[in-house]
């Protein structure tokens, strides 16, 4: 159980990551901003990811944390796959930083809920589950070193991680301990 909930931190989180790492350069490959532009899309990030784990950790106490990871991984996907593509303005770049800087929010929120639950002794497992962010952030910026500006070969090799964890999420997480009960599926 503690495996497939690491591989599913770090795969919803290095996409996320590499945005917000990477966002001031490569955002104006694709379009022209101002530099006050850019520094509102980096204010409306931080912003976002502030509002988003408020929002999560509301939402968390409601729905099955497998809906709400699969939410996270899903906006991940979904924007590594089409940002290349489609982004050609500020109002497309806004939403893209705050899609993945709040789902940077999001995971660093539902992560240790989804520990206590399925543990009993989250504050235990927990610093694995966080190891994992600060791999995917290292990977992130391996991927950018070695892919040596390649934004295409880079979002492609980001849509396929995050594609494991969507896959790996899917499958639910057992309950510690409880021969199996799918906590993540809302049982």
């Amino acid at each position: 159980n503690i495996v497939r909930i690491c591989i599913m931190a770090y795969t919803c989180a290095v996409y996320n990551y590499w945005l917000n790492a990477a966002w001031k350069e490569y955002i104006p490959t694709l379009t022209t901003l101002s530099d006050h532009n850019l520094s509102l899309l980096s204010s409306a990030g931080s912003l976002s990811n502030s509002i988003f784990r408020l929002l999560a950790g509301i939402v968390v106490n409601k729905y099955p944390f497998k809906w709400i990871f699969l939410a996270n991984i899903t906006v991940a996907i979904l924007s590594s796959l089409s940002i290349n593509y489609v982004l050609n303005g500020y109002a497309l770049a806004f939403a893209y930083v705050v899609a993945a800087f709040g789902g940077i929010g999001v995971h660093l929120t539902i992560f240790p809920s989804i520990c206590a639950t399925v543990f009993h002794n989250g504050h235990r497992v927990y610093p694995y589950v966080f190891l994992m962010f600060s791999l995917a952030s290292l990977s992130q910026y391996l991927i950018l070193y070695l892919c040596n500006d390649d934004y295409p070969l880079m979002l492609h090799i980001f849509t396929g991680i995050s594609i494991v964890g969507g896959i790996g999420g899917m499958g639910g997480v057992g309950r510690g301990g409880k021969g199996g009960e799918r906590l993540i599926d809302g049982g």
